[in-house]
């Protein structure tokens, strides 16, 4: 499964959805409002336009996953996205949570400790480029590069795509995974 996935992040944006009625909506009006997690977690009662006791996520943002969601879905991603805010590579756990959402997030049932250990244990580091990822990979697992390869020429870029069991590009930055 060797790729490379291109999902810009902006770690400056709150978990936040736009909850909103579903009997309004489906009526064809909007009604509703932005709403962090903490604020949609209290949303109950009937709308005051239409009765319904129905609401929806219906845009969401600063979460791993974007799509339509249940209240209780967008207040589980949104409280995993706030956990994960605090890591060092916050950028790097959220393009691999929304790459695979359901091996990386759903299958350890919304767990911030367990899904940065899944990371922490899958993450190979951030890079510049392939060449420096195959070249740093080499001299730490094979021994003295300037030694070994002074009379060797080595398509550096290539070994690292080929190294590299997965890789998610956000800017100009590799964030480079290996296969556990």
């Amino acid at each position: 499964m060797n790729g490379t996935v291109y999902a810009p992040t902006s770690p400056e944006v709150v978990a936040r959805a736009w909850v909103g009625c579903m009997g309004c909506y489906n009526m064809g009006r909007r009604n509703g409002r932005w709403m962090v997690p903490d604020d949609a977690e209290q949303v109950g009662g009937k709308c005051g336009r239409c009765g319904s006791d129905e609401f929806w996520c219906y845009d969401v943002e600063g979460v791993p996953v974007v799509r339509e969601m249940s209240l209780t879905e967008f207040v589980r991603v949104g409280r995993l996205a706030e956990a994960v805010a605090g890591h060092p590579h916050s950028d790097a756990v959220r393009l691999w949570m929304g790459y695979d959402f359901s091996s990386n997030v759903e299958q350890w049932d919304y767990d911030p400790d367990e899904i940065i250990a899944r990371f922490d244990e899958s993450f190979d580091g951030e890079w510049d480029s392939y060449s420096d990822y195959a070249y740093e990979w080499v001299d730490n697992n094979l021994g003295k590069l300037d030694e070994m390869f002074q009379f060797l020429v080595v398509d550096w870029d290539q070994t690292g795509r080929d190294l590299a069991y997965l890789t998610l590009v956000d800017g100009g930055s590799l964030f480079i995974f290996r296969e556990v």
